[in-house]
C-alpha cells in the first residue's frame, strides 16, 4: 500500500534519483504519504553451554535472549572511507538542504537538525584538534603562542569550564561504551583501538565534509553532472563465517535431544578417544543430520536403499563412494542429487567436478546412512543398482581420488 501512494505520487519512480542516499530521502516521501515507520526489534532464545570455571561453578544452561540485528563490512582504509562517507554527506546533508529545507514540525526539524549539523562539529573537530596541538607543541618545544608551559584559556570556575567538565564527563562515557560494545564483537585489543581512532574518525569526517561541500559546489554552481559514487563492498568469506555459526553442542541442547551431563561426555570421550556423538548412543544420527542440516543451511536426506534407483548408483565408482562418503540418489531430472557425509568437502567437489560429467546438487546424510546404502548395493540388495566402473590402474581418469 506505502509503495502504491508512492509510485501514485512520484509517477511511477519510488526512489529519488537526484540524491545519492535514496534510502533516507525514501524515508521522507514515506512520512508525506501518510505512512508511518518503526524501529524493529526483534528477540530470539537460545540455549547455551556454559562452563563452570576454576571457582568449582558446576557447568550449567543458560538462555539467552538476543537481539537480531545486522552487521556490515565498512571500507578499511581511508580513500574508500572517505569516498563512502563524502556520500553520505553530499545525499543527506546538502542535497536534503537543496530539495527538502526545513519541512516538518518542531521534532522533525530537530531530527533534521542533527543530521546537518556535521557541517559544523566536524569542521570544529579538526579546530579543537589544531588548537591542541599547538598547545601540546608551545609547551614541549617552546614556541608557539604559549612557551614552555600548556596554557588553559579559561578561567577554572567559570560557567565555560563548568561546561568542558560535563563535556568531558560525557565523552568518558562514551569511549567507555565504545569500547565495551567493541570488546564484546571482538576482542580486547580492538577495545583499545577504538579509543585512537575516535580521533582518525574525526579526521576521515573532515576530509569527507570537504569533499562533499566541493562536489556540491561543482555541481550546483558550475553545472557539472554528478557521477555516482559507489563504494565496492566487502563480504566476510566462508572461512570467516565459520566463527559465527552456532556450536552443533548448543543446538543439541536447544532442541532437547542431549542433557548436559552427556554432552560433557561426549566432548571428553572425543578429546581422548576420537568416537563421536552418535558412536555413543546417546543422539540418532537422523537427529544428528537434521541438526546440522539447521546449522549448515543446506537440504537433508534420509536415504532408504531400498528406494535409490540403480542408475543413480553407477554414475559414481564405489571406491569413490567410500572414498569421499557420497552416493548418487536421484537422476531423474538436472541436477543430480548426491547426498554426502560433508558437503563442504573440497576434495569431493573436485572429485564429481572432473568426474561425474553432468551438474550435480549435494545434500547432507548420514555417514552410517551412506555406508549402509553402499554396502547394501555392493551386496546386490538394490535393484539394477551397478557401481561405476574405474579406469585402469584403479582410479578415476583425471585420478584425484588420491
Amino acid at each position: 500500500e506505502a509503495i502504491d501512494k508512492l509510485a501514485l505520487k512520484h509517477n511511477n519512480q519510488i526512489f529519488n534519483v537526484g540524491t545519492f542516499t535514496e534510502d533516507y530521502d525514501l524515508a521522507f516521501r514515506l512520512k508525506a504519504a501518510g505512512s508511518g515507520s518503526i524501529l524493529l526489534q526483534y528477540y530470539i532464545e537460545r540455549t547455551r553451554h556454559v562452563p563452570g570455571g576454576w571457582l568449582g561453578r558446576q557447568d550449567r544452561l543458560r538462555v539467552d535472549r538476543e537481539l537480531v540485528g545486522t552487521r556490515e563490512y565498512f571500507p578499511s582504509n581511508a580513500r574508500d572511507a572517505m569516498r563512502q562517507k563524502a556520500r553520505w554527506t553530499l545525499g543527506i546533508v546538502f542535497h536534503g538542504w537543496q530539495q527538502r529545507g526545513w519541512e516538518g514540525g518542531a521534532a522533525l526539524r530537530y531530527m533534521i537538525w542533527r543530521d546537518r549539523k556535521t557541517l559544523m562539529t566536524n569542521s570544529v573537530n579538526m579546530l579543537g584538534y589544531l588548537l591542541l596541538l599547538e598547545a601540546a607543541l608551545g609547551a614541549w618545544g617552546g614556541w608557539g603562542t604559549s612557551p614552555g608551559r600548556l596554557q588553559f584559556h579559561v578561567p577554572a570556575g567559570s560557567w565555560l569550564w563548568t561546561v568542558i567538565l560535563a563535556d568531558s564527563a560525557l565523552l568518558f562515557n562514551r569511549c567507555a561504551q565504545r569500547m565495551i560494545c567493541t570488546w564484546r564483537v571482538s576482542d580486547w585489543r580492538q577495545a583499545l583501538l577504538s579509543l585512537p581512532r575516535i580521533i582518525w574518525g574525526n579526521v576521515i569526517n573532515f576530509c569527507a565534509v570537504a569533499k562533499a561541500a566541493y562536489l556540491f559546489i561543482l555541481t550546483s554552481l558550475m553545472g557539472k553532472k554528478l557521477v555516482w559514487a559507489k563504494t565496492a563492498h566487502a563480504f566476510p568469506s566462508e572461512e570467516q563465517l565459520v566463527g559465527f555459526k552456532r556450536k552443533l553442542g548448543d543446538l543439541l541442547l536447544e532442541n532437547r535431544l542431549l542433557s548436559l551431563q552427556k554432552l560433557n561426555h561426549a566432548l571428553q570421550v572425543q578429546r581422548e578417544k576420537g568416537q563421536r556423538l552418535v558412536d555413543l548412543g546417546y543422539v540418532p544420527e537422523d537427529a544428528v543430520v537434521d541438526i546440522l542440516g539447521l546449522q549448515l543451511k543446506v537440504e537433508t536426506r534420509h536415504i532408504d536403499f531400498r528406494q535409490v534407483r540403480g542408475e543413480a548408483l553407477g554414475l559414481i565408482m564405489e571406491c569413490a563412494c567410500r572414498e569421499h562418503l557420497m552416493v548418487a540418489v536421484e537422476t531423474g531430472q538436472e541436477p543430480v542429487v548426491v547426498a554426502a557425509a560433508d558437503v563442504a568437502d573440497a576434495r569431493m567437489k573436485r572429485w564429481l567436478d572432473a568426474n561425474l560429467g553432468r551438474p550435480y546438487r549435494l545434500v547432507l546424510a548420514g555417514r552410517r546412512n551412506i555406508v549402509q546404502v553402499i554396502d547394501r548395493a555392493a551386496q546386490g540388495l538394490v535393484p539394477g543398482a551397478v557401481f561405476g566402473k574405474e579406469e585402469p590402474g584403479g582410479l578415476s581418469a583425471p585420478g584425484l581420488l588420491q
